[in-house]
């Protein structure tokens, strides 16, 4: 017959009773700080049985064993305690890590994550806001060299009817004169030339003022413009003498004008003979209103027939 095990005490600060109660009796244990009633207990506190890791003198463990160095546990039997399974491994090794989580308050946005959420942001709407303001750009661009086609259209058009219709003066002088022209100041370098020859008027200037007048091309331009404006300009002599000069704006967007001469396989700038060149080359350079459109160049070739 074995005598009754002595009583064990657990070495815990928390917690500290007999560790044999009576038979059929549970013994109420005091709940970890920061819990509260209802929550599941790790296993470590409900009832769970750990075996002593420290052993006696004679090798043996438990609370059955004697001999110096002997520690057991609350209800402690001579059955080793399980080890708690894969969910309860934090719990088991802190018991107060998860006891206050219900009580906390919900975390939030930090304001360095908040100040670098707006930056971000900031940054989105940015580039969305550059190709929008791009993409408009360009529209606008696109738009204004269909006009600056259209304008050349016209000058270069109007250019080449009044060439072909150049004809001898009638007193013997010169029929066509260039004049090789360049712009002063260095901001704007640009030709700008200019043509002047005899025409024959249309039907409904004729009975006024002769069969004949002096048509010229000027391009004017303020120093260090880049822009100069175009000037068609009919010198109209009446039957008393009187000379009456008419003008007409081509265009206000007009960069440089240049006049080459063609005759018997060779290129001249300027022109003072008198017979006619073959033709002339025209090159008209127009300047867009916007800084997207730039400027613009167009040449054509015009053939004087022969007289």
């Amino acid at each position: 017959m074995t005598s009754p095990r002595p009583p064990c005490w657990r070495r815990n600060a928390w917690n500290i009773f007999p560790s044999s109660p009576a038979s059929g009796e549970r013994r109420p244990l005091s709940s970890p700080l920061g819990m509260r009633r209802g929550d599941r207990l790790p296993p470590v506190f409900a009832g769970g049985q750990k075996q002593s890791r420290r052993k006696t003198e004679s090798g043996s463990s438990g609370c059955g064993s004697t001999g110096p160095g002997l520690m057991c546990d609350i209800n402690s039997d001579s059955q080793p305690m399980p080890r708690p399974s894969n969910g309860y491994r934090d719990r088991w090794q802190n018991p107060w890590r998860h006891a206050s989580r219900g009580d906390s308050a919900p975390e939030g946005m930090t304001l360095i994550e908040l100040l670098v959420g707006l930056a971000l942001l900031g940054m989105v709407l940015l580039l969305v806001a550059n190709v929008f303001i791009t993409n408009i750009h360009l529209v606008r661009a696109g738009t204004e060299r269909v006009l600056l086609d259209e304008e050349a259209r016209r000058i270069l058009g109007r250019l080449t009817a009044d060439i072909q219709s150049i004809s001898l003066p009638g007193n013997g002088g010169i029929p066509l004169q260039g004049e090789d022209r360049v712009s002063a100041g260095d901001e704007a370098p640009g030709d700008m030339d200019t043509i002047r020859f005899s025409t024959i008027l249309s039907s409904h200037q004729a009975p006024a003022f002769g069969k004949r007048g002096r048509l010229a091309y000027v391009l004017t331009r303020a120093p260090n413009e880049r822009v100069g404006t175009l000037w068609r300009i009919l010198l109209l002599s009446s039957p008393d003498g009187e000379q009456v000069e008419r003008r007409l704006l081509l265009s206000e967007r007009v960069r440089a004008l240049n006049f080459r001469y063609f005759s018997h396989q060779r290129w001249y700038r300027a022109w003072q003979e008198a017979t006619l060149p073959q033709g002339v080359e025209i090159t008209l350079v127009l300047q867009g209103k916007s800084r997207f459109a730039g400027s613009k160049s167009y040449r054509t070739f015009v053939r004087i027939p022969l007289r």
